[in-house]
């Protein structure tokens, strides 16, 4: 009989190796009856025949344990596969991570350097802003003291034009006092008064003086009045300039926010006007302290040139021009009113026109002196002869 252990051999030699032990068994049972030993041959068999049970339940058993071996590797192959793609997927996963993380790490970089670009921009025109903000209270401050001061010198200059337009209503008075002595009523009690009062006087020379006065009067009120417009004129200039000034100034209050900064070049033209009108006043001033017989403002001297060299309608006409510093219309250019009035005029002057009005005084007082009667009565028409009288 061979010998075999159960690890050697597979199910189906256990069974073939079985049966022929069973077979022998039975061989050796018959020779075991013939001898007397069918006792322990039958004990004997079912010991192999409950070995042969116990190994076909094991061959059962070890079947269902191939199966699920089987079943195990199919799983673990399975689950290897599916570690494979979940491997695969993390890898993906982690390249997409690592991809994000680096566009993520350049976009943080340039925000960054954006961040810090705008934050430099925004030092430097912080610092522009304050630059800006301390010109404007500078501005302000200026502005302020060019108000004060400007606010000095208008009340200066209304206090100036009150005293000369008094002046001027004073001469108004002595003017219509001289108008109603010129009265040819009045001229002719006062000549009979002085006839029979004192006959060696000679009238001629009073009359003459007296009209040299209403000439000079007449035409120093003539002049007072333009010069008094002339001063309202400014006047009103320097009153549009100081509400231009005061609205410049609430609009650059240190509150607001600082725009272009553009109030440098009305510093000059405010300087300038106060240079004009502490001129103006100091002349004005003048002219009062000395009764009006000094020299008078910048502009009167102007239109006494004026009336020197032209027609009172051209200096009327001119200084209306050339005041504001506007075009002339003759001249054609935007010259001040001491260069206009310098132009020569082609017309008659001013003196021929006195020259000629001296003149018929003294002819007509010769004429009254010989004749008895004035010139005018003298030129009258003879309707018979037609022909006058003397001329």
């Amino acid at each position: 009989m061979p010998e075999f252990t159960a690890g050697e051999l597979s199910e189906n030699e256990i069974m073939n190796e079985g049966s022929k032990i069973l077979w022998h068994l039975r061989q050796l049972n018959e020779t075991l009856k013939l001898e007397g030993f069918h006792l322990q041959m039958d004990e004997s068999i079912e010991q192999v025949q409950a070995l042969l049970d116990q190994i076909g339940h094991l061959g059962e058993r070890l079947t269902d344990f191939t199966e699920k071996c089987a079943l195990l590797e199919e799983q673990v192959n399975e689950a290897q596969r599916q570690n494979d793609a979940l491997l695969a997927e993390m890898r993906q996963a982690r390249e997409v991570r690592d991809n994000m993380l680096m566009e993520t790490e350049d976009n943080w970089k340039a925000d960054v350097e954006e961040l810090r670009e705008q934050a430099e921009l925004a030092a430097r025109e912080r610092t522009d802003l304050i630059i800006q903000l301390n010109e404007a209270r500078q501005d302000v401050d200026h502005l302020k003291a060019d108000k004060h001061e400007l606010e000095i010198s208008l009340g200066d200059f209304r206090r100036a034009l009150a005293e000369r337009e008094a002046h001027v209503s004073t001469l108004r008075e002595r003017l219509d006092l001289l108008e109603e002595l010129d009265d040819p009523a009045n001229c002719s009690q006062s000549e009979e008064m002085c006839e029979t009062a004192d006959s060696g006087v000679d009238t001629t020379d009073l009359r003459k003086a007296r009209l040299n006065r209403s000439i000079e009067e007449r035409l120093r009120s003539d002049d007072l009045q333009q010069e008094l417009d002339v001063l309202r004129r400014e006047f009103r200039k320097l009153e549009s300039d100081k509400e231009d000034l005061e609205a410049r100034l609430h609009a650059r209050s240190p509150d607001s926010s600082p725009e272009s900064s553009a109030l440098r070049p009305g510093f000059s033209r405010s300087l300038s006007l106060q240079a004009e009108l502490r001129e103006t006043s100091f002349f004005q001033n003048l002219s009062f302290l000395s009764g009006g017989d000094a020299d008078r403002t910048p502009v009167m001297s102007s239109l006494n040139q004026c009336l020197d060299e032209s027609t009172y309608a051209d200096c009327v006409g001119l200084t209306e021009g050339s005041l504001d510093g506007g075009p002339d219309s003759r001249t054609g250019n935007n010259g001040t009113v001491s260069e206009a009035l310098k132009t020569k005029r082609a017309y008659f002057r001013w003196t021929d026109v006195l020259i000629c009005f001296l003149l018929y005084i003294i002819v007509d007082v010769i004429s009254f002196n010989v004749f008895g009667q004035h010139v005018i009565s003298l030129t009258r028409i003879d309707r018979h002869n037609r022909h006058t009288a003397i001329f």
